[in-house]
C-alpha cells in the first residue's frame, strides 16, 4: 500500500502541473485514503501480534522505496513500458500504459464502450453461422 501511496503521489504532481483543480482534488482525497488505510492495515498488523513494529516499519519504507523508483524508472524510460506493453507476454498479462493518461477512469470508459459495441456485431455474425 505504500508502494501505491508513493505511486499515486507522482500522479498528483503531474496533475498540478496540468493545472486540473478537479482532478488534483479527488486525487488528493485518493491519496489521503490509500495512506490512511495502508496506516491502518500497518496499525493492525502490529495490534494483532502478526508481525512487530520493525517488521511493518521495514515492509513500509521497501513499498515507498519500490514507488519511488517506479515513478523514477516510467519518467526517465520513456516508452519502455509501452514495449513491454505491447509484448506477447505484456498482452497475456493484459497490461495497460496510462502514464500520460490525466483522466484514466473516462479513457477506460471510452475503451470499453467502443469495444462493447464492437461485440454484438461479431456475436451476431457467430450466431448467423
Amino acid at each position: 500500500m505504500f508502494l501505491l501511496t508513493a505511486i499515486r503521489a507522482s500522479m498528483l504532481l503531474r496533475l498540478f502541473e496540468q493545472k486540473r483543480a478537479h482532478s488534483i482534488c479527488v486525487g488528493a482525497l485518493e491519496s489521503i485514503a490509500i495512506l490512511l488505510s495502508a496506516a491502518a492495515v500497518a496499525w493492525s498488523r502490529v495490534y494483532l501480534g502478526y508481525h512487530t513494529l520493525e517488521q511493518v516499519q521495514a515492509a513500509a519504507a521497501i513499498g515507498a522505496g519500490l514507488g519511488i523508483a517506479w515513478v523514477w524508472l516510467m519518467a526517465r524510460l520513456d516508452g519502455a513500458f509501452s514495449y513491454v506493453s505491447t509484448s506477447t507476454l505484456g498482452q497475456w498479462m493484459n497490461l495497460k500504459n496510462s502514464w500520460g493518461v490525466a483522466d484514466v477512469l473516462h479513457a477506460e470508459c471510452i475503451m470499453y464502450h467502443s469495444t462493447a459495441i464492437a461485440m454484438p456485431t461479431a456475436s451476431k455474425s457467430k450466431a448467423a453461422e
